[in-house]
């Protein structure tokens, strides 16, 4: 809490009207130093709180600027993982022994889930073989599911 000066002028005012009792002279020196001491503490509070505002309002522009790094971040990885997708689904669709099926694969952090159908674990390790062997690519999860054809 921070008082204004004329706050403290007025208090001061107030104080001195009540010293009619004793002797005028050390009542007054002696309201006068409870005043200061008010004033004091009121103005070391003050700096406290200017203190306290500051390191917020710092900590508030670090958090903001980590904020912003983070969505840079995120988006350059975002970026990223929707190229690897590209380059693997293009792979997929382009290699003879895997054209035709639905695969499909994500990608987050570098890291390649393929979900979907195929005919054979043949297949299914051709897929991953494709994934993995693309640059870029940490590592893949390989949730292909083998189905059996039916018979003509």
């Amino acid at each position: 809490m921070v008082l204004s000066l004329g706050c403290f002028e007025a208090l001061r005012n107030h104080i001195s009207v009540a010293t009619i009792d004793y002797s005028e002279v050390s009542m007054k020196i002696m309201l006068r130093s409870v005043l200061l001491t008010i004033m004091i503490g009121f103005g070391i509070a003050g700096v406290a709180l200017a203190q306290s505002a500051s390191q917020s309002m710092n900590s508030a522009g670090k958090s903001a600027a980590g904020a912003v790094n983070d969505v840079v971040n995120g988006a350059a990885t975002a970026i990223s993982d929707t190229a690897l997708t590209t380059k693997i689904k293009t792979a997929l669709n382009t290699d003879s022994g895997i054209r035709n099926t639905r695969i499909h694969v994500t990608t987050r952090g570098g890291v390649v889930i393929l979900r979907g159908r195929v005919p054979s674990v043949e297949m299914k390790a051709r897929a991953e073989k494709v994934a993995r062997d693309t640059d870029g690519v940490k590592d893949v999860t390989n949730q292909l599911e083998i189905y059996q054809k039916l018979s003509d």
